[in-house]
């Protein structure tokens, strides 16, 4: 009998401990959720951009261009901190209905904050929207690079 409760307790504390690696090995940092955008562009040269989030490590930025209204060209995507453009080779180019990501060098500046900026590629008013997080989880191609 008292084996049993040994065992029984041996068991439940192995099964708890199995619990809590999985759930731990699951959490998704706050930076690879998904953000929306949504802009009407009117301006070519113009750089739209969304608000400022945190980065958490060195992975490229995530992007989902969901619509690209008058823009069958695509657009110029690129990660920006503090002001400054930190997009490998300046920008890339992102099609409508495209996943991709961006390679950029935020995190290993030691910045911790990015922003994402979109600017279009020919002169069409048209509404553009997506999702994208300052970090990423999946294997996406990048835009920027070779």
């Amino acid at each position: 009998m008292k084996t049993s409760k040994t065992l029984s307790t041996g068991l439940l504390v192995c099964c708890l401990f199995v619990s809590l690696f999985a759930l731990l090995g699951i959490q998704v940092k706050a930076s690879s959720e998904d953000s929306l955008f949504v802009f009407e562009r009117k301006n070519v040269g113009y750089i739209y951009f969304t608000k400022e989030r945190a980065k958490d490590d060195a992975t490229g930025t995530y992007v989902y261009y969901v619509e690209a209204s008058g823009q069958p060209y695509g657009s110029h995507f690129s990660v920006w901190s503090q002001g400054v453009n930190e997009t490998t080779n300046g920008s890339g180019v992102i099609y409508g209905g495209q996943q991709r990501k961006i390679s950029q060098y935020v995190y290993e500046k030691g910045k911790r904050v990015c922003q994402l900026g979109i600017s279009p590629r020919i002169q069409n008013i048209g509404r553009v929207h997506g999702f994208w997080s300052p970090d990423s989880v999946g294997s996406y191609p990048y835009c920027n690079l070779p």
